[in-house]
This record gives C-alpha cells, structure tokens and sequence, in this order.
C-alpha cells in the first residue's frame, strides 16, 4: 500500500510548484473556502494514480494548491464517502498521502454537527490527536466489535 501512497504522492508533486504544510477537506459548509485560496494549481482527482473519485453531487473532485493567509495549503475540493462503497483505507487514502507530502496540520470539515441540537449554523469543534494509522479495530468494514459504544481505543485487552 505504501508503494500505491508514494505514487500518488510523486504524481501530485510533479504536478504542483506548491510545497504545502497545511491540508484542509473541504466538506459541507466549507466549500466556499476555496474562494479565498489564492490558488496556483488544480489537479483533478481522476488523473491522480489510485485516488478514488468522488461522487457525491456537488464535491468537485479535485485537489487544490495555493496560499491562504500566509500558508501553503492542499485542498480536497470533493472527498470519499464509506456509504459510496469505499473501504476505509481508500476513504483515508488521501490523507496518507498529504501526510507523505509533509502536511503537518490537517482540518476537515463536515456537516456532523447537525445532529446536535445545540450547535448552530457555522459552529466550529476543535479536535487535536486521532487517529492517524488507519486502524478499524481489525474489520475492513470498520465496525467495531466488543464495545457497545463503537469506539476502539482504550480496550482493556489491548486491542484497537
């Protein structure tokens, strides 16, 4: 899998002048992000090697390359879902591979918070950590088995 990251990777940079340190995935209520990107370069998901492409109506598909406030940023335009009938590891995919290219602060964006009642229209979260290696507590499905909860960090038997 590594080897399948790595050419991604070296594609994306030999595509782009850009060297990025800041990843952003632009989901729902955050599109209009790229607006403010100056950007320098566009690559499209589907000339990327091993990229799945997006096909949720509206999520534009491509990756986007510029500066926004002073940094170097990679932008997805348009991400994977697991209900599209991508495995975890090729949801997460591009993330590895921002990781390879350097990027050391990655946000994402999303509409979960709508199941909250007590957060509004345009309500931030902040989380620090996560977890960054992939596991799925041993399910390519990604259930997790055991915890009535459905987490997997924190097992008592040691198991993720």
């Amino acid at each position: 899998m590594l080897e399948k990251f790595n050419e991604s990777a070296d594609y994306i940079r030999s595509k782009t002048t850009i060297n990025p340190s800041v990843g952003i995935i632009l989901g729902t209520g955050l599109g209009g992000l790229v607006n403010e990107i100056n950007i320098v370069d566009e690559i499209p998901y589907e000339d990327i090697p091993n990229f799945p492409v997006s096909t949720v109506k509206g999520h534009s598909g491509k990756l986007i390359f510029g500066d926004l406030g002073g940094k170097k940023v990679m932008a997805m335009q348009g991400r994977f879902h697991y209900y599209e009938g991508y495995t975890l590891q090729e949801v997460t995919f591009p993330v590895r591979v921002m990781k390879i290219m350097g990027i050391e602060n990655l946000f994402v964006s999303n509409a979960s918070g709508g199941v909250n009642p007590d957060f509004e229209i345009g309500h931030t979260h902040g989380r620090t950590g996560g977890r960054t290696d992939g596991r799925t507590g041993g399910r390519e499905d990604g259930r997790t088995e055991g915890r009535k909860d459905g987490r997997t960090e924190g097992r008592k038997d040691g198991r993720t």
